[in-house]
């Protein structure tokens, strides 16, 4: 990890279909890089799943821009697609660079300007980003349907945990709804996004000293970074006892189902994969102790819920 050029893995080719489940990546220049820094090679239709990947210098995971796709590659899809980014640990408590080497713990790119992949998603839900002292938690640009994760940053810092904003392009299509964010700086920062498409930020819990600038933002519970502990389980304690579940007879309220929420796969679970019978904001849909696995640097355990809980509930 001396250098981020060293990297855990990385694609140089178009790449489609890949699954990356269940590694632990500690110590790396870079985690995680799919793509080329120019936008060729695009990384499509993938699955990241399962993965611990920590005190990274740079990225503990980043997906390349792409480019529009002028060429031919043999079975590469036309369709759109999603990639999705799911039940995963991202920290970068330690070993973080500083300055010109700050990076976020993930940022992904934008979709090609054009079809074919002009309509691709980026699906990130149920993931644990942990901790980064000269940088955001989640960067994003494109279309992004980010929901179910929980964020927890105590530095003191002027960045927020969670920035959508132009990098290589514009910010489309973007959803941030259901996220815990603990962030002892602003908590969630949309700009620059395109006029000619909607950035959501609705059924949120944001404990922040500046929770929400930017967005078309609604429904969401919102506070100052120390009311935390007022509202969640163990918000503040280290890893193993950390627990941002609601303490018992908090309410958070509800909000409003958006038109094709329902569409994003896994949206009426929590992140432990318990089924949402009410539209209660924020990552957990219950209060009282918690029934699932705390955040800890490990490898986030598979959790399913049956098909017969999801149909009881009316959403």
């Amino acid at each position: 990890g001396s250098d981020q050029q060293r990297v855990g893995i990385s694609t140089k080719c178009p790449a489609w279909n890949w699954v990356i489940r269940n590694n632990v990546i500690v110590g790396a220049g870079t985690g995680i890089y799919l793509g080329n820094s120019d936008g060729s090679a695009p990384f499509v239709h993938g699955l990241i799943e399962h993965n611990l990947v920590a005190e990274t210098l740079g990225y503990n995971l980043q997906i390349k821009h792409q480019l529009p796709r002028g060429y031919e590659t043999e079975g590469m899809p036309e369709n759109d697609g999603v990639t999705i980014v799911r039940h995963n640990v991202f920290s970068k408590a330690g070993g973080s660079g500083a300055d010109e080497t700050a990076r976020p713990n993930v940022l992904v790119g934008h979709t090609p300007y054009a079809e074919p992949g002009l309509e691709d998603w980026y699906l990130i839900y149920g993931n644990f980003f942990h901790q980064n002292p000269h940088e955001a938690l989640f960067q994003a640009e494109g279309n992004v349907a980010l929901y179910n994760n929980l964020f927890v940053n105590t530095n003191k810092t002027t960045f927020p945990a969670i920035a959508v904003q132009r990098h290589n392009w514009v910010p489309r299509r973007v959803r941030i709804f259901q996220n815990t964010v603990v962030a002892n700086g602003p908590g969630i920062a949309v700009r620059g996004g395109s006029e000619d498409h909607e950035q959501r930020v609705y059924g949120n819990v944001v404990f922040a000293d500046d929770p929400i600038v930017g967005g078309s933002a609604f429904d969401n519970f919102t506070h100052r970074y120390r009311a935390a502990a007022e509202f969640l389980t163990n918000p503040f304690d280290a890893l193993g006892e950390l627990d941002l579940y609601p303490r018992s007879g908090k309410d958070f309220g509800m909000y409003t189902v958006q038109e094709g929420e329902n569409t994003f796969l896994d949206s009426d679970l929590d992140f432990n994969g318990a089924v949402r019978c009410a539209r209660i904001p924020g990552a957990y849909a219950g209060h009282g102790r918690n029934p699932g696995w705390r955040p800890r640097l490990a490898i986030k355990p598979a959790v399913a819920s049956s098909a017969a809980a999801r149909s009881s509930c009316n959403h």
